[in-house]
């Protein structure tokens, strides 16, 4: 009877340790976490304009009340049917690097991050409106979506 016993609190030992969560009180950071990060596109600053063959900056601010894990900052000509992201700027936030060849920023782990650098603008670059929009993700999945329209002249 001992070791049926002690077979039983050990099985329930068992389940109770594999039914936690990833937080010592047991729960997962998705059932706690509910809030979406916030944005703030400090640059381009909106209805701004920019010459074809010049530097754009990019310069965000980004938290999470608990924990940030990605981003991806896309551009596009407003009214476009596809996103113009290589002939336009050679550009992918995901994979690629500033117009030095310095990796982007991690975001992931961090509470609060400022994302600051800058890309170029190809010099044939259609001339128009643009969309740039950036979309953060908490660790938890929540997810929140900014965007700032500038244009781009050609001289």
């Amino acid at each position: 009877m001992k070791l049926k016993n002690t077979i039983l609190f050990l099985v329930g030992l068992l389940y109770l340790t594999a039914c936690g969560g990833g937080s010592s009180d047991g729960e997962k950071v998705d059932d706690i976490d509910k809030q979406k990060p916030t944005i703030t596109i400090i640059a381009p600053a909106s209805n701004s304009s920019f010459n074809a063959g010049s530097d754009l900056t990019v310069e965000i601010d980004a938290s999470d009340d608990i924990e940030l894990n990605n981003y991806v900052i896309s551009i596009q000509m407003s009214g476009a049917k596809s996103v113009k992201t290589v002939e336009e700027f050679s550009f992918n936030s995901q994979s690629d690097t500033d117009k030095n060849g310095n990796e982007l920023p991690t975001i992931k782990g961090q509470k609060s991050v400022k994302l600051d650098f800058e890309i170029v603008i190809n010099e044939f670059a259609e001339a128009g409106v643009y969309t740039l929009t950036c979309t953060v993700v908490d660790a938890a999945g929540n997810q929140e979506e900014k965007e700032t329209e500038f244009t781009i002249e050609r001289i």
